[in-house]
This record gives structure tokens, sequence and C-alpha cells, in this order.
């Protein structure tokens, strides 16, 4: 199987996830990527996504943002109530984290960043 397209117009129906078990066949998915789920974020500066109401709860699941460009944080939720603090500011820079600390994402300068998540 070959498929070609654009990510950024595949992704908008689905809160630009592009890859995943939610994504409907024709619009881009593939049949293995039940375990194996990619978003493409391409954000302006002062973006604000807040904290989750519902985090994913699954313990065979891991995530990870990667920076293409751009400067962004990712906060992550303390069990005391507070935040840590992770900046992307470089082509490369990476957060990897568990679904069960819920965050919240800064965008500082216009950026794109791509998080992908995976299941055991």
């Amino acid at each position: 199987m070959i498929k070609q397209g654009n990510i950024s117009k595949n992704s908008e129906k689905y809160k630009n996830w592009f890859l995943g078990p939610f994504i409907v066949e024709e619009d881009f998915n593939t049949k293995n990527s039940r375990n194996f789920e990619a978003k493409w974020s391409k954000r302006e500066a002062g973006y604000f996504h807040l904290l989750k109401e519902n985090i994913v709860n699954d313990e065979s699941c891991s995530s990870m943002a990667i920076c293409v460009y751009g400067e962004f944080q990712y906060s992550f939720l303390e069990d005391d109530g507070t935040y840590k603090d992770y900046p992307l500011v470089k082509e490369g820079d990476f957060v990897f984290w568990t679904p069960d600390i819920n965050h919240k994402v800064k965008v500082i300068k216009d950026s794109l960043f791509i998080t992908i998540r995976w299941y055991k």
C-alpha cells in the first residue's frame, strides 16, 4: 500500500491527529495503526491548550512531542498541584510522558510540533 496526501488537510477533522484507529480509512488511516497515533500541530504564538478534562488512563500508552520548529512549553501537573515546565525551543527538542500525567501547552513562538502516542 502507498498513500500520499497533505497532513494539514487530512488532520483537520480529527483535532490534528492523522494516524490512529479513530481515523476513517478514506481520510488517511492505515489498517495497522491501531497501536500508534500521530498528531500534527501547527500553532501560532499565544495559543494555549488547557488541561484535559479526561486524560488517557492506559498504562500501556506512552506519548512524545517533538519540536519541528518554533518554541513552546509543556507544563505537567504535579501531585502537589504545581506545574513542572518543559520548554521545547529548538528543532528536535522533545518531551516524553505517560498518559496518567495531565498537561497544558503554551506556544511562545509560531511552532510546528508532532505528537506521537503508542500502545504496548
